[in-house]
Parts: C-alpha cells; structure tokens; sequence
C-alpha cells in the first residue's frame, strides 16, 4: 500500500469515528426525549421504540454520507413525523384491505344456492 493511500485510509477512518461519535452524542442527549414525544403520539411504548430506532436508522444514513446533524431535534422531529405518517398510512390501508377481507364482494351473493332459484336463471325446456 502506497503512503497517500494509507494516509487517505486513515482519515477516512478518522472521519468515520467522528461522524459516530456525532451520531452517539446525538442519541444519548435526545433518544429520550424522542421516546417521549413519540409515546404521545402514538399511544404505544411499543410503536413508539420502532419509530425511534427507524428514526436514528436515518441519522445513520445522514451521516453515513458525510452529512452532520446541525439542528438535532428538528431533525429528529422532522424524520419521525414522516416514519409516523407512513405507519398510519399503511395501517388505513391494512385496515381497509381487512374490512374487505370480512364481507363477501359486491355480486357474489349469486353464486350461493342453486343457480335455478335465482331471477334470470332460463327455465327449463
């Protein structure tokens, strides 16, 4: 390995553990305070630690591009609000998917019974 590169290895790595030293700053000074604010929201201690945990996922990614947090709470807030508009989003839609799941579709109440006992059914010869 040629010097520039071992040189340009090593602070690749230095900038690494800065970035994670950013990231666990962050989290240990606001991970409860978001705990928090979800569990208002959602009404779930559950829920409320997935979106948390999805929510420093993409602090993650932020910083995994070089990219550092300069408002975290906003930043938080912002990422977690658009987590819990897309866990709504699919439980409407999962909800809606299981209500029509439950009741038979529209038009098939012909296909019970004999096919001779319903209106429009040709009469025999």
């Amino acid at each position: 390995m040629s010097v520039k590169r071992s040189v340009a290895a090593a602070e690749c790595r230095r900038d690494d553990v800065a970035l994670l030293a950013h990231v666990q700053a962050i989290y240990r000074a606001h991970n409860d305070w978001l705990l928090g604010w979800l569990g208002k929201k959602t009404q779930c201690p559950e829920l409320a630690r997935d979106l948390a945990q999805d929510t420093f996922v993409r602090v993650l990614k932020k910083t995994g591009r070089g990219e550092r947090v300069g408002q975290p709470r906003a930043f938080l807030v912002k990422v977690a609000r658009g987590l819990l508009i897309d866990h709504w989003r699919r439980r409407e839609i999962e909800q809606t998917c299981l209500a029509g799941a439950r009741r038979p579709a529209r038009g098939a109440g012909h296909l019970a019974g004999r096919a001779a006992d319903h209106p429009g059914y040709p009469a025999g010869d």
